[in-house]
C-alpha cells in the first residue's frame, strides 16, 4: 500500500505472520524527524494497518527504534535512513519487557515526539503500551535490533530469530501478505471515498491519539524557560518570539551544542576559547568566514532547516580543507525572524551539530539576532603546520591537475529532479543523487592528509565550481589548464543525454565541494595511492601549461577555450541573487566554449 508520503510493506524476518512496516518515501532517520505536516497522513496509515491487523490476526502493536542503529549501516551512520515503524500483530506486552532494562516515560501526544527529540536529541525507543505511547530517551548501550529481539523472545521463544538477515522467513512474508493485503487496500480506499482522512488534530481518534497533557501538568520535555517571564512554556510549534533570547539559547542552542562531540564548555562567556595544540612542529592558525546561501534542496524537497545548518558548517570547513587545516572550532551567527518556528530553528542546529561532529569541529559559540529574513554565517578556525600549508600559488608548467571528490553529481541530481524526473536511475545512482543533494562532503580529512604528504604544489576548494577553481589557479600561477578526457559517471551521462547538455558542463559545475590540486608529475603514483587509501574519489583532469589563466579542452583536432561557468557573486549569473530557477535557465543555455 502506498500513499503520498508513506509505504506499507511486509518486513523481512516477520516474527509473526502479518508483520508490517510503515516507511517514509523520503529520507528521514526516524519518525521524530518527519515533518509535522505529514503527521495526520501517517496516523491515517497507522490506523488502517492496525485495524486491519486486529481484524485478521486479533491484535496489533507498533514500535520504533528511533535513530538507534537498528539496521544496516548507511554511509557514516549506523542506521536505516528510511524512518520505519514496526507493526506486529500480537498481544505481547513489549513495554513491560523494555522496562526490565530501561525506565520508560509517557509520551503525552504524537505531536510531542519531534519536540522531545529536539530537546533530547539522539536516539530513542517508542513503544505502544495498550492505549498509551511510551518512550525511552537516549538509551545507553543499546544493542542492535533491541525491540525486535525482545519481541522475538516473547513471540517465538528464541531471541536470535530477530536477525532478519539470517532468518528472513519468506514463507511467513508471503502468508502474511496474502492474508492482509486485500483488507489494507479496501480500508484505505474506504477512507478516501468516504472523506475520512484526517484534516485536523481534532479528528484523530482517541484510540490512536495519546491523551493530551493537562494544563496543570508539571513542566515536561516539550516545555522551556521563557527568557522574559521566567515561566515554563510549551514550545511545541511555537515561534521564537514566544521564547525570547534566553529561552532560545537555553532550550534550543545550548542543549544541542552540549550533545556534540566537542561539548558545551565555555558557552555563555563573552569570547570563545580556542586551545592551542602543543606539538613538536609549530602550528599556524587559519581562519575563514562564509555566509550560507539558501540550500538548493529547499527548491526540491520540503523546507528542512537541517540542510541550512549542515551547509553553514560545510562551506567554512571546505575552505580550511583546501589549505590542509585541522578544524579547531566554528562560530555560528544567525539572524532569525520573530515568527520563525522553534522546530525550524531546532532543525538548523541539528544540522550544525551533525556536520561539526562529522568533521570533528567543535562549536565554539556564536550570536543570535532578530531580523526580517533567516540568515546564517560561520567563522571557522583550524591549525596546520606552516611547512605543510597548501596555497593557491605554487604550481608550475607540467604539473598534473586532480579533482578530489565526485564530479557532476550535484547538478545532475538537481536537473533530474526539476527538469527530467522520469529518468530511470539504478539504486546506486539514486543513492549518489540523494547524497549529492542532501549530504555534501567537505574534504577535511583528504585535505589534512594531502597537506601532511607535501605532494601538492597548489590547491583550492571548488565551492564556485571546478571550472572556477581551474581559472583561479591558472590566473594566480600565470598558467593555462589543458583538460584531459574524463569519463563521466552514469548519472551525469543520463542527465546530459536527456537534456542535451555537454557532459563536461555538468562535471565542471559547482555543488560537489571538491578539492582541486596540482602536483608534480613524478608524484602521480604516490598522490593517487594516498587519496584512494582515504576511500575518496580522485580524477586526473589535465595539466598546467604556460599561459594566463585560460582553460582549454581538446575537441577533435582543435583546442577550444572554455567559457567561465563558475558561480560568481555580484554578477548576472549569481545563484545567490537570481535564485535556482533563473540560474538553471542561464546554466542550461550558457555556452560551454568561447567562440
Amino acid at each position: 500500500m502506498r500513499t503520498s508520503n508513506f509505504i506499507v510493506l511486509m518486513g523481512l524476518g516477520p516474527i509473526a505472520v502479518g508483520y508490517c512496516l510503515i516507511i517514509t518515501k523520503k529520507h528521514y532517520a526516524c519518525y521524530a524527524e518527519v515533518p509535522r505536516k505529514y503527521l495526520y497522513e501517517f496516523l491515517d496509515v497507522l490506523e488502517t494497518v492496525q485495524v486491519s491487523q486486529q481484524k485478521i490476526f486479533g491484535a496489533s502493536l507498533f514500535f520504533e527504534h528511533g535513530r538507534n542503529g537498528a539496521c544496516l549501516a548507511h554511509g557514516d551512520e549506523d542506521l536505516c535512513y528510511h524512518a520505519h515503524m514496526h507493526l506486529l500483530p500480537t498481544n505481547i506486552n513489549l513495554a513491560d519487557a523494555v522496562r526490565t532494562d530501561y525506565p520508560t516515560e509517557n509520551l503525552p501526544s504524537w505531536e510531542d515526539l519531534s519536540c522531545i527529540y529536539a530537546k533530547l536529541p539522539g536516539s530513542y525507543l517508542l513503544i505502544q503500551d495498550g492505549s498509551k505511547l511510551e518512550y525511552v530517551a537516549n538509551p545507553p548501550a543499546l544493542p542492535g535490533r533491541y525491540l525486535r529481539t525482545k519481541a522475538a523472545e516473547q513471540v517465538l521463544g528464541d531471541p536470535t530469530l530477530a536477525d532478519w538477515q539470517a532468518f528472513p522467513s519468506y514463507e511467513m512474508i508471503r502468508e502474511g501478505k496474502k492474508a492482509i493485503e486485500a483488507e489494507l487496500l479496501l480500508r484505505w480506499q474506504s477512507k478516501q471515498t468516504r472523506g475520512r482522512l484526517r484534516r485536523s488534530p481534532a479528528s484523530i481518534p482517541s484510540k490512536v491519539r495519546a491523551a493530551s497533557p493537562s494544563k496543570h501538568s508539571l513542566p515536561g520535555l516539550c516545555q522551556a524557560l521563557d527568557g522574559r517571564t521566567g515561566r515554563i512554556r510549551d514550545v511545541t510549534d511555537h515561534r521564537l518570539i514566544d521564547l525570547g533570547e534566553r529561552g532560545i539559547l537555553t532550550s534550543i542552542v545550548f542543549p544541542r551544542i552540549a550533545r556534540s562531540s566537542g561539548g558545551a564548555a565555555g558557552l555563555g562567556d563573552d569570547s570563545a576559547v580556542v586551545e592551542i595544540p602543543v606539538t613538536p612542529e609549530g602550528k599556524t592558525l587559519l581562519a575563514t568566514i562564509d555566509p550560507c546561501p539558501l540550500p538548493v534542496v529547499f527548491d526540491l524537497f520540503e523546507t528542512d532547516y537541517w540542510h541550512f545548518g549542515w551547509m553553514t558548517v560545510l562551506v567554512n570547513l571546505s575552505d580550511l580543507a583546501a589549505m590542509g587545516a585541522d578544524p579547531a572550532g566554528i562560530l555560528i551567527s544567525t539572524v532569525m525572524p520573530n515568527d520563525m518556528s522553534t522546530h525550524d530553528y531546532s532543525r538548523f542546529w541539528d544540522g550544525v551539530i551533525d556536520a561539526s561532529d562529522s568533521w570533528n569541529c567543535k562549536v565554539l559559540g556564536g550570536n543570535i539576532k532578530e531580523g526580517k529574513k533567516f540568515a546564517a554565517e560561520g567563522a571557522a578556525f583550524g591549525w596546520c603546520a606552516e611547512k605543510s600549508l597548501m596555497r593557491r600559488v605554487g604550481s608550475s608548467a607540467g604539473d598534473l591537475v586532480y579533482v578530489v571528490g565526485n564530479m557532476g553529481l550535484f547538478w545532475s541530481a538537481v536537473l533530474r529532479d526539476l527538469r527530467a524526473p522520469d529518468i530511470a536511475l539504478s539504486d546506486i545512482e539514486h543513492e549518489q543523487a540523494r547524497r549529492a543533494l542532501t549530504r555534501p562532503v567537505a574534504r577535511v580529512y583528504e585535505g589534512k592528509a594531502l597537506a601532511a604528504s607535501r605532494l601538492v604544489t597548489a590547491c583550492m576548494d571548488a565551492s564556485d565550481g571546478v571550472l572556477g577553481a581551474l581559472i583561479e589557479l591558472g590566473q594566480v600561477n600565470q598558467l593555462d589548464v589543458h583538460l584531459a578526457e574524463v569519463e563521466p559517471s552514469a548519472l551525469v551521462k543520463k542527465v546530459a543525454s536527456r537534456l542535451d547538455l555537454a557532459q563536461l558542463k555538468l562535471m565542471l559545475s559547482w555543488g560537489d565541494w571538491q578539492l582541486v590540486a596540482t602536483i608534480r608529475q613524478e608524484s602521480q603514483y604516490a598522490f593517487e595511492g594516498l587519496v584512494r587509501s582515504l576511500d575518496a574519489p580522485v580524477t586526473l583532469i589535465g595539466s598546467m601549461a604556460p599561459g594566463s589563466g585560460r582553460v582549454y579542452s581538446q575537441m577533435s583536432d582543435t583546442s577550444r577555450q572554455l567559457y567561465n561557468l563558475s558561480s560568481e557573486r555580484f554578477s548576472e549569473k549569481s545563484y545567490f541573487s537570481t535564485g535556482t530557477a533563473s540560474y538553471i535557465d542561464w546554466f542550461i543555455n550558457a555556452p560551454l566554449f568561447i567562440d
